[in-house]
């Protein structure tokens, strides 16, 4: 079942292009390509990054000087560690191309290659990507600090660990109870609507300060993380 991160709407697009001759088809193409997306277009007249307050998600760059396209990923590469980066050609050789990938670009492609939503479906694959290993990263982090804040030597239960690790993972970080009771069933065990109870007062008393498992009544639950400076 596809969530909303499975939609380009959902992102905000940062568009820079290097003025050349296939500039304005380039364009078009990305406009089109992300119809339903908020897109912030701007003219690469530098090699830095221009500045915006909205949050980016995706980055493109339009051009087919891959000198232009090397320095701009050499200088801006360690702010663009979280946005999906592509840089978008009309005839890069495949030399240039695998020269681009190992500066940081997540996929270095040409225009006239590529099909008919392709470039979408590129890019939220490379989102996919960075969101599964962020989860995965923000998954062990929690984990790291039930353990280092648990004064009680108990360990959480494969169960627990299984019930926790989908609500931290799931967009928007809310599960039904019942998606919730398919992740604790280990050796076709069916957990019930009351062991899930249990599980999830367990869990509680191994959080650390801030963070909390809330209960969506006749829904599921909602796992929270401290507010910024707590």
């Amino acid at each position: 079942m596809k969530s909303q991160f499975d939609n380009l709407s959902y992102y905000t697009l940062k568009y820079l292009y290097i003025n050349d001759n296939f500039a304005k088809y380039r364009e078009l193409f990305v406009r089109k390509e992300f119809l339903l997306s908020k897109i912030l277009s701007y003219r690469l007249l530098f090699d830095d990054l221009p500045r915006t307050l909205e949050r980016i998600d995706i980055l493109i760059v339009g051009g087919n000087d891959p000198d232009r396209l090397m320095s701009f990923i050499r200088i801006n590469h360690p702010c663009l560690k979280r946005i999906a980066k592509i840089a978008l050609g009309q005839n890069l050789n495949p030399i240039r191309r695998a020269a681009l990938l190992r500066l940081g670009y997540d996929d270095v492609l040409n225009l006239k290659d590529l099909a008919p939503d392709e470039l979408g479906s590129r890019v939220l694959s490379i989102l996919h990507r960075y969101r599964t290993t962020e989860s995965q990263i923000f998954s062990e982090q929690i984990f790291d600090d039930i353990i280092e804040n648990n004064s009680v030597k108990q360990k959480l239960t494969p169960s627990e660990k299984s019930v926790l690790k989908l609500l931290i993972e799931t967009p928007g970080n809310f599960c039904t109870g019942e998606k919730l009771s398919k992740a604790a069933s280990h050796d076709h065990i069916e957990v019930s609507p009351a062991h899930l109870r249990v599980l999830i007062h367990n869990i509680r008393q191994h959080l650390a300060a801030g963070y909390a498992i809330n209960t969506v009544y006749g829904e599921g639950y909602r796992f929270s993380v401290p507010k910024s400076g707590q």
